[in-house]
């Protein structure tokens, strides 16, 4: 195999080595390799190594393609998806190169990328293999899209899976207050399917006469303030009213626009009738501590005007008659036990 050392026209080399990709040069002729590695120097970061290496592309002898076809089988399944060029220096004397290569891929699918014919143009070579290696960072460059996407997606269902555990119904709206999400938890609260929510406005779920808490005017103001919460009366699709704490918060993109709004609510009624009944209860007692002071004032009151009478009585007549003296007695003795 001959290599010529013609100078490559248009070819600017690189201006820093990190930014080289790499090519493993597998050439049987030691004269060979190193003009070879010298015309591709300026480009590439190259490797002579006789063992296969990592590399971005490898350029291998049509003498040395046997020995290295298995080892660079491997490499290039290993780097699979991500596109692994292999080059065949290829002597004329082979015949047909479509033929040569059907023979010696066998069954499996075609290992050589490209062929470069000896004697070799510097040009042509570099041109070819920039066109390869351009191929395989865009491959790279996929897989990295690919990849941050699977990502991206794993934690969006991670965040998903953890809307639809929530106790918490949660809606997403539109900057309108349409809803075009609702969670399982939503459903629970209001008894309406996901189906039957979504394309509508929160303002559907407020009973009629109640108090328009979502009218347009207040997604209008969303956009100023941002956010919200009260308790609101809804009404559920079997036309029971219940009591929600909601939260409505403004969603904004990369740039800060506001482009909807997440509705956070859950279910207060049996707290909030808890409260009243406690209230209703402390509201008894206090009206029957009031009652029971006024009885036992007028009670006591009376008592003590008996027991003052007598006193006057035994203070005028310097006595008092059994009758008198046992009813104090027992008046006594019943306001120590009570």
């Amino acid at each position: 195999m001959d290599a010529k050392e013609d100078s490559a026209e248009g070819v600017e080399p690189e201006s820093h080595q990190e930014s080289r990709m790499t090519v493993q040069l597998l050439v049987a002729d030691e004269g060979n390799r190193r003009t070879i590695q010298r015309m591709l120097s300026d480009e590439f970061a190259v490797t002579t190594a006789q063992s296969i290496q990592p590399a971005d592309l490898y350029l291998v002898g049509d003498r040395l393609l046997t020995t290295y076809r298995s080892a660079l089988r491997d490499r290039v399944d290993r780097d699979d998806p991500a596109f692994c060029p292999v080059v065949l220096i290829r002597r004329p004397q082979l015949g047909n190169v479509h033929d040569w290569a059907a023979t010696t891929d066998d069954d499996q699918p075609l290992l050589v990328d490209e062929f470069v014919e000896a004697p070799i143009d510097r040009a042509l070579l570099v041109r070819r293999l920039r066109s390869l290696l351009v191929r395989r960072q865009q491959s790279i460059e996929l897989l990295e899209q690919v990849s941050r996407l699977e990502v991206q997606k794993q934690a969006l269902r991670r965040f998903e899976r953890g809307i639809e555990s929530t106790r918490n119904g949660v809606a997403m709206t539109d900057r309108t207050g349409t809803i075009e999400y609702a969670n399982p938890a939503f459903e629970g609260i209001t008894g309406y399917t996901q189906d039957e929510t979504i394309g509508e406005n929160a303002r559907f779920l407020l009973p009629e006469g109640a108090a328009d808490v979502f009218s347009e005017e207040f997604w209008q103001t969303m956009t100023d303030r941002g956010e919200w919460d009260g308790e609101v009366v809804i009404e559920r699709k079997d036309a029971q009213r219940c009591v929600a704490d909601a939260t409505a918060t403004a969603i904004h993109n990369d740039t800060g626009y506001i482009e909807g709004f997440v509705i956070v609510m859950s279910d207060v009624t049996e707290r909030i009738q808890r409260e009243q009944e406690l209230q209703n209860r402390k509201e008894e007692l206090d009206l029957l501590r009031q009652i029971l002071t006024r009885y036992l004032r007028h009670n006591l009151r009376n008592d003590l005007n008996v027991i003052l009478g007598y006193g006057q009585l035994f203070t005028e007549t310097e006595g008092l008659s059994v009758q008198q003296a046992q009813w104090i007695r027992r008046r006594s003795l019943r306001r120590q036990i009570g």
